[in-house]
C-alpha cells in the first residue's frame, strides 16, 4: 500500500482529477505530505482526496469542493493515533464518489448526508459510530462493505434498486433498525 512513503525528495505531485481512492500510507513521511500547504478546514488533501485529519475540526466537518474520495483510515491517519473525530455533523461535497474502509470508525457524530454521486462505502466505514443515523442512500450506491454501517443507529432504511453488494454484517447491531425499504428509483 505505500506506493509512495519514504521518497525523501518527493514535494510536488499531481494527482489525476478522478482519482477517489489511495491507500492510508500512499505518501506517508515525505515532504509533500508533511506540508502544511495541503491543509484546508483540519483536513490534509492528496490531490482530491482527504487524506487524513490534521488539525482542530469544528462542530461540523467540511471537505473542500472538488473532493472525489475519502482515504482509507481517515480518521486514524492523524499524528495523534488516540484522535477521534469528534463534531456533530459531516458535510460531504456532491462530487464525492468513495469512503474509504475505516475512514470514520468509532467518530462521534449525529447527522450525515450521503452524497448524491456516491458509489462505495467500504469496509467498516463507520462502524462504531454509535450515535449515527443514516435513513437513506444515494441512487448511485452500489456496494456497501463489510461492517461498515455496524453498530449505527440507522431505524428506517431506504436502499437504491442500483445497490448491488452489501457485505457481511454491514448493518449488525443497530439496535435501532426497525424497517428497511428498497427505493424504486431508477439512475
Amino acid at each position: 500500500n505505500s506506493v509512495f512513503a519514504d521518497c525523501s525528495c518527493l514535494v510536488d505531485i499531481q494527482m489525476p482529477e478522478k482519482l477517489c481512492k489511495i491507500p492510508y500510507d500512499l505518501m506517508l513521511n515525505t515532504p509533500y505530505y508533511n506540508s502544511v500547504l495541503h491543509v484546508e478546514n483540519g483536513v490534509r488533501y492528496i490531490g482530491n482526496i482527504a487524506a487524513a485529519i490534521d488539525g482542530e475540526i469544528s462542530s461540523i466537518l467540511y471537505f473542500k469542493p472538488k473532493t472525489t474520495g475519502i482515504a482509507d483510515n481517515f480518521n486514524g491517519n492523524t499524528k495523534d493515533s488516540a484522535t477521534k473525530l469528534h463534531c456533530q455533523s459531516v458535510y460531504f461535497p456532491p462530487t464525492l464518489l468513495y469512503i474509504g474502509s475505516y475512514a470514520f470508525k468509532e467518530a462521534e457524530f449525529e447527522n450525515v448526508d450521503l452524497p448524491q454521486h456516491i458509489y462505495e462505502v467500504a469496509d467498516c466505514a463507520f462502524e462504531n459510530c454509535y450515535k449515527m443515523d443514516v435513513s437513506s442512500f444515494p441512487t448511485s450506491l452500489c456496494r456497501i462493505g463489510i461492517r461498515a454501517f455496524a453498530n449505527c443507529s440507522n431505524s428506517n432504511l431506504i436502499m437504491s434498486n442500483q445497490l448491488s453488494t452489501i457485505g457481511n454484517e454491514a448493518f449488525i447491531n443497530n439496535k435501532s433498525l426497525n424497517k428497511i425499504k428498497v427505493s424504486e428509483r431508477k439512475l
